[in-house]
């Protein structure tokens, strides 16, 4: 474990966190056991993960920006609470984003990234869930959505109620993703403008309790639909007929000859009818979310950040799952 301060596992290049005296929120103890044990097998060879506690991780992390050599190195965090060690606060300029910043990937599963602040609590791991709650204030700070957003600048999507498992896209399989290893995702972000690159996806086709339905929400669309619908198709009809009359007198006075109508109309008109189509198509179509994906923070670094999966509850895991983890954490290291 990570509280030998011994030099040789701060040089190792892949590492997996657990701390028994922090807590968790989606992860089960027995999923977090399993995570380990197969990252730290002996039988992984040069792809075996050293274990660290909190105190050791942040060694590690100091280590690599000392010796700038982030890029190429992994931490995998069994564990879905981020402990204060590695951050006291919920801005960019913790450790963790640092990491990020000069070329590090982390890999994070469960709840939403930095949801929770873990505090240091001596054998958390073995207390009840009653005796959790007692002390719940001494255990864990609640940041929520401000935490993913203020470190990572990433927005989440609640999604309550999954009617299908993701879609593993073509970049999803090139990093190691499976189809037989889908889940029900309910924690996606929203895709950023930024290098964020999609995995695993879902539709925005869920379910989300009466009492969290903003009032706005409960009118039904399909009056406000036909009415933007018939404003942009004035709006488009108005414009061709702009153009088509500019053009037509241009095209007489410049030539001496009067331009076919009919051809004119033909093409402004499938001018016309291919933007609404793509107009159409652009506002009803299913939005996509991201549920599994990778945000870079240094283009120097293509292949580094941050790498989410299995944004569920997880109880559990299998062979499969294990080995999709294994391949997400070591792709192109």
């Amino acid at each position: 474990m990570g509280t030998l301060m011994q030099e040789d596992y701060q040089d190792k290049r892949l590492v997996v966190y657990r701390d028994e005296n922090y807590h968790r929120s989606w992860v089960s103890a027995e999923a977090s056991r399993k995570i380990v044990e197969s990252l730290s097998s002996e039988e992984r060879k040069e792809k075996r993960f050293e274990v660290l506690d909190a105190e050791g991780l942040k060694t590690w992390i100091e280590k690599r920006l000392e010796k700038k050599d982030a890029y190429g190195s992994c931490i995998v965090f069994s564990q879905d609470m981020v402990p204060e060690v590695l951050a006291p606060d919920h801005s960019p300029s913790i450790i963790l984003r640092t990491y990020l910043d000069a070329g590090g990937r982390i890999v994070w599963i469960g709840e939403i990234p930095f949801y929770y602040k873990g505090r240091r609590f001596k054998e958390v791991a073995n207390l009840t869930s009653e005796e959790i709650e007692k002390n719940k204030d001494k255990i864990f700070v609640e940041w929520g959505p401000a935490g993913v957003f203020s470190i990572l600048g990433l927005n989440v999507e609640f999604n309550y109620s999954p009617t299908s498992k993701v879609e593993i896209t073509r970049k999803g399989r090139k990093w190691g993703l499976r189809k037989e290893n889908r889940w029900y995702g309910t924690r996606p972000i929203v895709k950023s403008g930024r290098a964020t690159k999609v995995l695993a996806q879902s539709s925005a086709k869920r379910y989300r309790p009466p009492e969290l339905i903003r009032p706005e929400e409960k009118q039904p669309p399909i009056l406000t639909n036909l009415a933007a619908i018939l404003s942009l198709v004035y709006t488009i009809i108005t414009i061709i007929l702009g153009i088509l009359t500019g053009f037509s007198s241009f095209y007489t006075i410049t030539t001496g000859f009067e331009l076919p109508l009919a051809l004119l109309t033909f093409f402004l008109g499938s001018m016309f009818v291919g933007i609404l189509v793509h107009r159409m198509w652009r506002r009803f179509r299913k939005k996509r979310y991201a549920n599994a994906w990778v945000d870079n923070f240094n283009d120097n670094f293509p292949s580094s950040g941050f790498v989410r999966i299995w944004d569920y509850i997880i109880y559990d895991v299998d062979e499969g799952m294990l080995e999709d983890l294994l391949a997400l954490s070591t792709y192109n290291l």
